[in-house]
């Protein structure tokens, strides 16, 4: 088994450059999920309570628990 990601999960530099810098005043960074929907939903729920002008980013490791695919498919969905 490989254990690292494929190439064709990772962002390049020019991926990267493209994206339009945006200030904010609280960003929620979310790394490690590993699949886990209920992190995620609280995440969600935390994120939406925000009273501000909030920005969320996913950053990396989204999947690891969740080999299931209707496990799988919940977190793509619900994480956008």
């Amino acid at each position: 088994m490989n254990s690292t990601c494929p190439l064709a999960y990772r962002y390049g530099a020019k991926s990267i450059k493209a994206i339009k810098a945006e200030e904010t005043q609280t960003l929620y960074v979310v790394g490690g999920l590993y699949g886990n929907p209920y992190a995620l939903s609280t995440i969600k729920q935390l994120f939406d309570d925000e009273r501000n002008n909030a920005k969320l980013c996913f950053n990396g490791d989204f999947h690891w628990f969740d080999i299931a695919p209707n496990q799988f498919q919940l977190i793509q969905t619900e994480g956008k």
